[in-house]
């Protein structure tokens, strides 16, 4: 988002003529304006506060960006993603999405939906992560398998079947930290509105080093194996919480 002047500090000058005075009121009134109504808007529509003169005092304002639910801090010259670390200071939230993501192609290896980044964790960290999926479209005589990945090692989560297409899978899955951050217990559980149960709901175990940044994964992937019609998901909304 650009702005109709350039914020200048310096403007007007002392020796600025008296009968300009209405019109630099005026374009003072249309500066303050525009950039209060720049703190929040869709995400790729931030302000370009770096085109001022002198930018950097900019650097520490907020923008909520209202399509992706991410809030951005401008740290000169350009915006920081500080989602994370405001909503985790409230209430441990780690990572949340109001995003759907739409899936309907064969992949031989799994396609990240989302990623959940750069977490360290200590040895008694439990993560609880909330998603669903809605189905659009059926797969024909083909699954779609549903991954997690954590800090690099994957797991299975379950794989639907020939679905119903009214069907909306619910996902809960919880991640301890077994008083070690090489050893973590994850317990997934999902359900469908239609009663349709999806196949490898349990616990697992995985041995990663969750003591040193990494990503979590939300992955999918469909085989063809059996020749069928690809499924169309729509992965919904994702809540990661430290608990």
């Amino acid at each position: 988002m650009g702005f109709t002047n350039i914020w200048d500090d310096t403007f007007p000058p002392d020796t600025q003529l008296a009968n300009l005075l209405g019109l630099d009121l005026r374009n003072l009134r249309l500066d303050t304006q525009q950039r209060m109504a720049a703190i929040s808007g869709l995400d790729a529509n931030k302000p370009n506060f770096g085109g001022d003169t002198q930018a950097a005092n900019w650097s520490g304002i907020l923008y909520f960006a209202t399509d992706t639910g991410k809030i951005y801090q401008f740290n000169y010259p350009s915006w920081t993603d500080v989602t994370v670390q405001l909503l985790s200071s409230i209430n441990n939230v780690l990572y949340v999405s109001g995003v759907p993501v739409s899936y309907n192609s064969f992949q031989n290896n799994p396609q990240t939906i989302w990623t959940i980044p750069s977490l360290a964790l200590n040895a008694k960290s439990v993560i609880r992560i909330n998603f669903s999926i809605s189905i659009i479209a059926p797969a024909s005589m083909d699954s779609t398998t549903i991954f997690l990945s954590i800090f690099g090692q994957g797991l299975i989560l379950n794989s639907i079947f020939n679905s119903n297409p009214t069907d909306v899978i619910n996902y809960e899955v919880i991640i301890w930290n077994r008083g070690s951050t090489n050893s973590q217990f994850i317990e997934s559980n999902s359900y469908s509105t239609n009663s349709y149960i999806p196949s490898a709901d349990g616990n697992q175990t995985t041995t990663a080093n969750t003591g040193v940044p990494g990503n979590i994964l939300i992955q999918a992937s469909t085989s063809n194996a059996f020749g069928g019609t690809p499924p169309n998901y729509r992965f919904e909304s994702v809540l990661a919480e430290l608990l």
